[in-house]
């Protein structure tokens, strides 16, 4: 069975076991950064050497920062991000609507908010959640499938794009 770490994807090995599933742990570099972290190692270095995407998202759907994997693939600088809403963010084309980020009737089916909130209430780390996304591109809206994983550290969420890709059409 192949062992890989849940938040920065690198390889750990293999089990020996005659198996083609994928085990997740966390890998010492990340662990590290964890107990770090109490020390004063600053989260955006650790954000920053992660080769996904992640945001770090608060209870209320506001990113409080982002890795430069994000930065580049949301085409934003970390100050078009940060203090914004998730929606806002992702450019969800609900997020321009009169009532905002988070309070139009398509936020209650929002997959990516519902695993914020789930995470962020009870703790429980999500994996290779599917979600489907109207996101504004060149003031078009574009259908988008967005796998996400998130993980609640402290008061915050992290909240890892693993793909977005256009969804196909039916």
């Amino acid at each position: 069975m192949k062992i890989i770490c849940a938040w920065c994807k690198s390889e750990m090995g293999n089990d020996g076991a005659e198996d083609s599933r994928t085990s997740h742990t966390i890998c010492r570099d990340c662990r590290n950064w964890m107990r770090g972290n109490e020390r004063g190692y600053p989260l955006v270095e650790y954000l920053d050497k992660l080769p996904p995407p992640i945001l770090l998202v608060d209870g209320e759907g506001v990113v409080q920062l982002a890795n430069k994997a994000a930065c580049r693939v949301l085409g934003k600088d970390l100050e078009q991000i940060r203090g914004k809403a998730g929606g806002n963010v992702m450019e969800c084309a609900y997020a321009r609507l009169p009532e905002g980020c988070g309070q139009t009737i398509h936020c209650k089916a929002c997959a990516i908010r519902l695993a914020v909130i789930r995470t962020h209430s009870t703790g429980e780390d999500l994996a290779d959640v599917e979600a489907y996304q109207e996101i504004m591109v060149n003031e078009k809206t574009t259908r988008m499938k967005i796998l996400l994983s998130t993980h609640k550290f402290g008061e915050v969420v992290f909240l890892r794009l693993d793909a977005m890709t256009p969804a196909l059409k039916n």
